[in-house]
């Protein structure tokens, strides 16, 4: 068979026991596409490839026990994954077409993965770790692109996670290993982190979609863990420099999730007071957050998107900042941090991502009067940042700017 023969490595794909060869082939020839071949591949190869993303969802339904038989299963698979990061990075493939071969047709696709995984007990299964990265790379494109955010499987998707993950009694068992103050390396299991990281991030990406479509409510949501977050987020503060890269993650999709929720439908006061029901935790909380925003190694690893971990930190801590404004009384409190406020307006200076700058002045614009933003010499990036993003937001077919609506812009002070 010729290696770069796609239509027939396709075909064969498709037998019940597709050949070791085959399998290789496949992979190789993906792995040498380029970021200048990508676009000109899949336009050429579409038909093939929407087989080889179809074979990928039925062999995760299958589950990996065949996987240690065959490494060249599990190696296509990973191959297959990074080809979809690179197609999501490409800007000269369309949206569409995008969509086409990252979300199935097939709704029953979808259940059938989702009842594999909920049948997988061993905490390292490799199922856990390819299962992540597929639907990481499924919440990515929905959150740049959020026209698909309704198409049947992605509601499934989100459905099936709420309903059995994240509502489930096992994320809450995860949360609460994260109280410990020096929390051991063998707690971050491929299982755990799909909860903590995968289920979170999707229905985070979801939320901000604003899709009405769920079991639950972002304040029944937090009902369920903000008790744990809140503890979590009390303890882990305190020792932010010693933070592993899998703390660090879990910290980030949980605070972002959390966020989410209490932005559920702009009812941000009764939401984040669910979280906050008392002054006492929330001047706690508050403090926790301070800590974590003050620690400058994290504004060195901003990126101008939503790409990593500090980035994902820092901005749903501001963003819970924010609306923890909310809350009488607590906006004194910030303002007298000086350490914070010198945070604020380097941040949000030189912050190369827009929402964290957006969030940063944001609480500036809360907690200080016009003087006071006149004499920190911020007034002026602030309003001209702020009619970059209005304008952005106007122009845009879908009346939002990085799915923050024009309307939540305009009530901004």
């Amino acid at each position: 068979m010729i290696e770069n023969d796609i239509e027939q490595l396709a075909t064969a794909l498709t037998c019940t026991s597709p050949s070791s060869e085959t399998l290789y082939n496949i992979r190789y020839l993906l792995d040498k596409q380029t970021s200048e071949s990508l676009s000109s591949f899949v336009s050429e190869s579409l038909p093939q490839l929407l087989i080889i993303e179809h074979w990928t969802w039925q062999e995760l339904s299958k589950g990996c026990l065949h996987w240690s038989d065959n490494n060249y299963y599990a190696d296509l698979l990973q191959t297959i994954v990074s080809f979809n990061r690179e197609l999501l990075r490409n800007v000269n493939v369309e949206a569409n077409i995008k969509a086409s071969l990252l979300i199935p047709d097939d709704v029953e696709w979808i259940n059938a993965v989702f009842d594999r995984i909920e049948a997988t007990i061993a905490e390292d299964d490799p199922l856990w770790v390819i299962a992540s990265q597929w639907f990481d790379v499924l919440s990515n494109f929905i959150y740049d692109h959020v026209q698909f955010v309704e198409w049947p499987a992605i509601m499934q998707i989100n459905q099936r996670i709420e309903c059995n993950f994240i509502m489930a009694e096992q994320f809450k068992l995860y949360l609460i290993q994260l109280h410990q103050l020096n929390v051991s390396q063998t707690i971050f299991s491929p299982k755990q982190l799909f909860y903590i990281k995968t289920c979170s991030l999707s229905i985070k990406v979801y939320i901000f979609a604003n899709v009405q479509h769920f079991p639950y409510t972002g304040g029944q949501i937090l009902e369920h863990l903000a008790d744990d977050y809140f503890q979590m987020m009390l303890v882990q503060s305190r020792n932010v420099s010693s933070w592993t890269a899998e703390l660090l993650a879990c910290v980030a999709h949980l605070s972002s999730f959390v966020a989410s929720c209490c932005w559920w439908d702009t009812n941000m006061t009764s939401h984040i007071k669910i979280l906050l029901p008392c002054e006492e935790k929330a001047y706690e909380f508050v403090q926790a957050l301070i800590h974590i925003v003050n620690y400058t190694p994290f504004h060195e690893r901003i990126t101008v998107e939503w790409s990593n971990e500090e980035t994902m930190l820092l901005e749903s801590n501001l963003l819970l900042l924010l609306t923890s404004l909310d809350i009488e009384n607590l906006g004194c409190f910030i303002r007298s941090n000086t350490s914070l406020l010198g945070t604020l307006v380097s941040v949000a200076e030189t912050s190369p991502f827009d929402r964290i700058c957006l969030c940063a002045y944001g609480i500036l614009s809360r907690i200080l009067s016009d003087e006071d933003l006149k004499e920190m010499k911020v007034a002026n990036n602030m309003f001209q940042l702020f009619m970059n993003i209005l304008e952005q937001a106007w122009n845009h077919p879908s009346q939002k700017y990085q799915q923050m609506p024009v309307s939540n812009l305009l009530n901004s002070k």
